[in-house]
C-alpha cells in the first residue's frame, strides 16, 4: 500500500514487495489479517533524515457484516407417489445451505394438502408441530454446507391430487429464493373393495311378541380395503329393535332402521353384528339389508341379502313324543306288530308349544297299514313342554 500517488516514488528495495501497489485499503480485503504486518517507508525528498516517533502499530476492529449471504434450497418427494385412499403418505424434505455464510434461525413452513389427515412430524434438528393443515418450525442454525431434513407422515382420506407445498427462509440475505419452495406431488386414487353381505335369523318361524336374532356378516375379498363401509336394516314393519351389538365401529338407529358403521374392512378381513328384535304383528315379513362402501366395488350381485319370516300367534303345538307296544292279540307275543295282527299302543304327546290345551283329544285315523283304530283318547290339559 502506498500513500503518495506518483509511481515513479513508490519503488522500495528489498525486503520490500515489489509493486505495483494500491492506494486504498480496500487493497486488503478478504485477506486474512492474522500474521506478522511490516511497515516500509521510504524519504522522496533530498535533506535531513527523518523517523517515526513511538513506532508504529496496526488496529484491526471486528465487526459483523451488514449483509451476510446464506443460500438455503429445499427439496422433497413423497413415499410413495401413488397410494390408496386410506394408507399413509410420507413426505420427506431435505433442507441444504449452500454458504457462503451460516444461516440462522431457519424457518420451515409445510402447507399440506386437502384430503389428508395429520399424522406426526420430525426434525433431525430443531423443532417442527402441525397447526391445523400446516407443519412448521424451527431449524436453528445450518452452517454452510450442511443438511437438515424433516419427515411427514399423513393419511389420504380422499382420492385425487395431493400437492403440499413447502418453503424455507432464515435471516441471512438469500440472493436466489427460486430454491427456496418446492411442491411436492402425490395421487391417491380408491382402493378396489370386493365386499359380501350375509343376513341370517335364528328362527324362521317366529311367535308373536316374541324376539328373534339376526346375524350380519361382512367380508371383503379385496384387493383393496373397503372404505366407510356401511350395513343398513330397514326392519319390516311389525319388528321393534331391540338391541345392536358390533364387531367394530358405531351403530345408529332411527325408526327401526339399524344402520351399521363398520368403517374401514381391509383386505381379507371380516365384520359382524347381531340385531335382536320383537316380532310385534302377525304375518309373513321379509327383512333385507345391504352393504356398501367408498371404494371401489365392481360386483354388487353379493351386496345384498334377505331372510323370509313368518310370525304366528301364541298357540299349543302337539308332537309325537313316543309309542310303546302293550298287547299283541298272537301268542307268543315276539314285541313287534305283524302283519294282520291286533296291538295295543300307547302313543304319548308333547305340547311344544306357548299355550297349554284343555280337554284333549286324540284319535288314531285309518290309512298307512292301520285298519279300524279304537275310538278317541283323552289327554286331558298338556302345559308348554309337557307330556
Amino acid at each position: 500500500l502506498s500513500s503518495s500517488p506518483r509511481s515513479d516514488e513508490t519503488s522500495f528495495a528489498a525486503p520490500a514487495p515489489s509493486g505495483p501497489y494500491g492506494t486504498t485499503l480496500s487493497q486488503f480485503a478478504g485477506l486474512n489479517p492474522n500474521g506478522t504486518w511490516k511497515l516500509f517507508v521510504k524519504d522522496h525528498l533530498e535533506g535531513d533524515a527523518g523517523s517515526i516517533a513511538s513506532g508504529w502499530s496496526v488496529v484491526f476492529a471486528v465487526i459483523t457484516p451488514v449483509n451476510r449471504l446464506a443460500d438455503l434450497a429445499v427439496r422433497g418427494a413423497a413415499a410413495p407417489p401413488l397410494l390408496d385412499a386410506g394408507e399413509m403418505l410420507t413426505l420427506n424434505y431435505t433442507i441444504t445451505n449452500a454458504g457462503p455464510d451460516m444461516a440462522n434461525a431457519v424457518a420451515f413452513t409445510n402447507l399440506l394438502p386437502a384430503g389428508v389427515t395429520f399424522a406426526s412430524a420430525s426434525a433431525s434438528q430443531g423443532s417442527v408441530h402441525a397447526d391445523g393443515g400446516t407443519v412448521s418450525g424451527t431449524l436453528g442454525v445450518l452452517p454452510a454446507g450442511s443438511v437438515a431434513t424433516v419427515t411427514i407422515t399423513a393419511t389420504a382420506t380422499e382420492a385425487g391430487g395431493l400437492s403440499s407445498v413447502a418453503s424455507v427462509a432464515g435471516s441471512e440475505v438469500d440472493l436466489n429464493t427460486a430454491n427456496n419452495t418446492v411442491t411436492v406431488q402425490a395421487n391417491a386414487s380408491l382402493p378396489q373393495a370386493a365386499l359380501a353381505v350375509e343376513l341370517e335369523a335364528d328362527a324362521l318361524a317366529v311367535v308373536l311378541g316374541s324376539n328373534v336374532t339376526f346375524s350380519v356378516q361382512v367380508t371383503n375379498a379385496g384387493p383393496g380395503a373397503a372404505l366407510d363401509t356401511i350395513v343398513t336394516d330397514a326392519l319390516p314393519a311389525g319388528f321393534d329393535v331391540v338391541s345392536v351389538d358390533i364387531s367394530v365401529g358405531s351403530v345408529a338407529v332411527s325408526n327401526n332402521t339399524a344402520t351399521l358403521k363398520f368403517g374401514k374392512v381391509a383386505a381379507g378381513a371380516e365384520a359382524s353384528a347381531t340385531i335382536v328384535a320383537k316380532a310385534q304383528q302377525a304375518g309373513a315379513f321379509t327383512n333385507s339389508v345391504m352393504v356398501e362402501t367408498r371404494s371401489q366395488d365392481n360386483n354388487t350381485a353379493d351386496n345384498a341379502a334377505a331372510v323370509m319370516l313368518t310370525v304366528s300367534p301364541p298357540q299349543a303345538r302337539l308332537v309325537v313324543a313316543g309309542a310303546k307296544l302293550v298287547a299283541e292279540s298272537q301268542s307268543p307275543a315276539n314285541g313287534v306288530i305283524d302283519p294282520g295282527e291286533t296291538v295295543t299302543l300307547s302313543l304319548a304327546l308333547r305340547d311344544v308349544g306357548e299355550l297349554p290345551t284343555a280337554n284333549l283329544l286324540a284319535t288314531l285315523t285309518a290309512g298307512g297299514g292301520v285298519t279300524a283304530p279304537g275310538g278317541a283318547q283323552n289327554y286331558g290339559a298338556l302345559v308348554p313342554s309337557g307330556a
